[in-house]
Parts: structure tokens; C-alpha cells; sequence
């Protein structure tokens, strides 16, 4: 950002009209309450207003709690990681059901041995102390081998590039207290499952154990009622089968996600990202050379169709813009627009190349330039949210903040795919960039 002037030939850090670059956060002062804030934020908002009245205008302010999961992630995002969440946390109940009836199965094995000690002399109490503590220590050495495999883990997770062409680093380095948490649970824990074969110990009668072995005791035991391994047993089962069930709900939706109409057709393209400023490139020049490169292209044998598209719709790019109808004469933040939609600028044979059929109106044409009329293909959902049906769409006219009021020209189906080609045979991949223009 600091050396966007020596790359790019412009600086957005200069522009005072430039005001989506960063979110502010800040704390307030202790006593000062939040209608305090705002009044002194609106304060410095009417001095830009006088200022500088062509950039700064509108200049007022509301505060707001920030929020990571409302504020950055949408709300598919949010479903997803819930769901995500609320499966690892079934996973963890199922595996403390499987070792509460692992405790509980193992103090029925050891009934007759705890009978032999109660026999000789010793108390239900220290009993009771040995099988807590055996407990605690197998529940903190499972938490020290997994806070060891851990380790790898997260610093795996801590170089891990999502998005391989933005160098994001986020260190995952757990702190003191992460370390705390953990071997409270482990202890926590401990505690639980040491619990479970309490209620068995405490009603063991030495002299029929002695008797009638273990296996006797533990048969007339069970045999008479629901034991806390019966509940275990089937709290693990119904969690297990909740967790299959899900996997291939999940699977089953992945499936249709692949094979979902989406509006393009990704097969045979082909999806080249060009930065024209970074080689000299701009005003004028920019369109002229993003023709040639749409010529060049298209002349390579087995090249059916060439497009260009500002940012890629769903890659998380393109601008956002409120929307009017013509009708609207006050264009003032105040005002509710109709929308707020993602434009982008596309060459003519763009929809062919993404292969996103249109559903009504005609194409771009190269006639359409900056000195023409401005005219607009928009998708369904526009239609109806601002002209009401798609019939009444084209045709008709919006607007875009000050600018002209576009005309619409056709309507297309959904969100496609910088440059797209589609081409005929995979094979003239490796011939697609030869001749191309630097």
C-alpha cells in the first residue's frame, strides 16, 4: 500500500474520496457514554463537510459493536462454521461417552478386587481416592499427547496459505492461558470419569463378591436394572449414529454443489488474471491494449470465444454500488436505495466465453464506449427487486449514485467467472500463451 504509487502510478492513501481501506476501531473513555461519541464524531464530520465540501460530503457518523463473524463473514460462512463446530463438539461427547463406559466397564472387572480390599480392612474412601486418582493421571496424559500433537499441528495451520496468491501469514501460537484451559478440562475430566463406578463401588457387599466372583455380582446387577454403562453405551451409539447421518448429508450436498448449475460452465475454460499498470499501461491505452489482447487470443486455433471481466464475480473482487431507480431524485446517503449491487465492466463476448446464457435482451457490442450511453446486463434477482418482473426490466433505466442512468440491455442468469476462454481441445493450453502481448 505505502509503494502502490511506485507500482500502480496512483496512491489511494492520498485520495481523500478513498474511505473503504480500513475499519477503524477504537475504545471509549470510561464515563463517556456512546451518544457522546457520536456527537463529538459528527462534530469533526461537519468541519470536513466545510473543508472540503467535493469529497467529504455527508459526513456523518454512527459507532457500532465490531464483530468478526457479522462484519467479515457472510452468513453461509457462519452456518457453515457452526455446523463444523457443533459436529467436533459431538465427536468430543462421543468419545467421553466411549470412556465414561470404558471406566464404568473396567470397575465392574475390578469388582472382585475391590471386594478382596474391602475385606481386608481397607475403607470405601481410599478406595475411592485411588480409583480418582488413577483417573486424573490418565486424563492429564491424555491431554499432554494431545497438546503435543498439537504442537505440529498448529504450526502447519500458522504457514498454511489459503489463498496462494496473497502471502497472508496468521500466526496460531497458543498462550499461557490456552495451556491452563486445557489442563483444567483434563482435570475436570478426570474427575468425571473417575465418578462413573462410584455409585457401583459404594453398594459392592464384600461377602457376596467373595461368593459368587464377579462375574456373578455383575450378572445380578444388570440383570435387574439399567446401569450407568447401558446409558453410556446407548448416548454413544445415538451420537455416532447422528454423526453418519450427517457425513453423508454432507457428502451428498457436496455432491450437488459439483454438479450444480451455476450460471457458467467452468469445463474446457480457461481464466488468465492481467495487471495492465504494472506494465506502463493507462488511461486510454488500458482499453486499446486489453482489445489486442482479446484478438490476439482469439485468432489461436481451437479458441472458440474471448472475454474480459474487470474482477471475477465470485473470487470476492468487483465494486459495490447503491442503486436507485430513475425516478429517484434525492441521492443523499439518507436516502434508502432500491440495492446495493457488484458491478462489473465485461467485453461484449464475455457471457459466451464464462458460457453464461443470457435469458432476454441483446449482448454488448464494441460500439458501447465511454462516449455512448451507458447500457447494462444484470441478472434476475435485479430485475425483480428494482423494476418488479424481469419483463419490466429491459429497456427501462437506474441509477448509480451521480452518474447517467444506465439502460438495460439484456438479462443473464447468475455470477460467472479477468480474462475467460473457452477453447475446443485442452490441448492448445500450452500453445494459449505464445505471441501474447507482454
Amino acid at each position: 500500500m505505502v509503494q502502490q504509487e511506485q507500482i500502480q502510478g496512483f496512491d489511494v492513501l492520498n485520495d481523500r474520496g478513498k474511505r473503504d481501506i480500513f475499519m477503524v476501531l477504537g475504545h471509549l473513555k470510561p464515563g463517556v457514554t456512546q451518544a457522546q461519541a457520536i456527537a463529538d464524531l459528527n462534530s469533526v464530520g461537519s468541519y470536513l463537510e466545510k473543508t472540503y465540501p467535493k469529497d467529504d460530503a455527508w459526513m456523518t457518523y454512527l459507532l457500532a459493536r465490531p464483530s468478526l463473524a457479522g462484519d467479515l463473514l457472510g452468513p453461509g460462512v457462519r452456518g457453515f462454521m457452526t455446523g463444523m463446530m457443533l459436529l467436533a463438539v459431538l465427536i468430543l461427547l462421543a468419545a467421553c461417552a466411549n470412556l465414561g463406559s470404558l471406566f464404568s466397564a473396567r470397575a465392574a472387572d475390578r469388582s472382585r478386587e475391590v471386594a478382596l480390599r474391602l475385606a481386608l480392612g481397607s475403607t470405601r474412601r481410599r478406595i475411592l481416592r485411588a480409583l480418582f486418582t488413577e483417573a486424573v493421571l490418565i486424563s492429564l496424559c491424555g491431554g499432554a499427547l494431545g497438546l503435543l500433537g498439537s504442537v505440529p499441528l498448529l504450526r502447519q495451520l500458522s504457514v498454511w496459505h489459503p489463498v496462494p496468491q496473497y502471502p497472508m501469514h496468521v500466526p496460531v501460537y497458543p498462550d499461557a492461558k490456552v495451556y491452563l484451559v486445557a489442563m483444567v478440562l483434563a482435570l475436570v475430566s478426570g474427575f468425571l470419569f473417575g465418578a462413573v463406578p462410584v455409585r457401583q463401588i459404594l453398594r459392592t457387599n464384600p461377602y457376596e463378591v467373595v461368593k459368587a466372583g464377579a462375574a456373578g455380582i455383575l450378572a445380578s446387577h444388570t440383570g435387574r436394572r439399567i446401569t450407568l454403562r447401558d446409558v453410556l453405551l446407548a448416548v454413544q451409539i445415538a451420537i455416532c449414529a447422528v454423526l453418519v447421518t450427517s457425513s453423508f448429508v454432507a457428502l451428498r450436498g457436496l455432491e450437488r454443489s459439483i454438479h450444480s448449475s451455476f450460471g457458467f460452465d467452468p469445463r474446457n475454460s480457461m481464466l488468465v488474471n492481467t495487471d495492465l499498470s504494472m506494465a506502463g499501461y493507462s488511461g486510454d491505452g488500458v482499453p486499446a491494449m486489453q482489445r489486442r489482447m482479446i484478438d490476439t487470443l482469439e485468432t489461436i486455433p481451437g479458441v472458440k470465444s474471448v472475454g474480459y471481466i474487470s474482477q471475477i464475480p465470485l473470487g470476492g473482487g468487483g465494486s459495490t454500488d447503491d442503486v436507485f431507480t430513475s425516478q429517484t431524485t434525492d441521492l443523499s446517503p439518507s436516502k434508502v436505495a432500491a440495492a446495493n449491487v457488484a458491478v462489473f465492466s465485461v467485453s461484449p463476448d464475455y457471457f459466451r466465453a464464462a458460457g453464461t446464457p443470457l435469458v432476454t435482451g441483446g449482448n454488448f457490442s464494441w460500439q458501447n464506449t465511454t462516449s455512448t450511453p451507458p447500457v447494462a446486463v444484470i441478472n434476475a434477482t435485479f430485475a425483480r427487486r428494482i423494476f418488479g418482473s424481469v419483463n419490466n426490466a429491459i429497456g427501462s433505466y437506474y441509477k448509480r449514485g451521480m452518474e447517467p442512468a444506465f439502460r438495460l440491455s439484456a438479462l443473464w442468469k447468475t455470477a460467472s467467472m479477468a480474462f475467460s476462454l473457452r477453447i475446443r481441445d485442452p490441448r492448445c493450453f500450452s500453445r494459449c500463451c505464445r505471441g501474447l502481448p507482454t
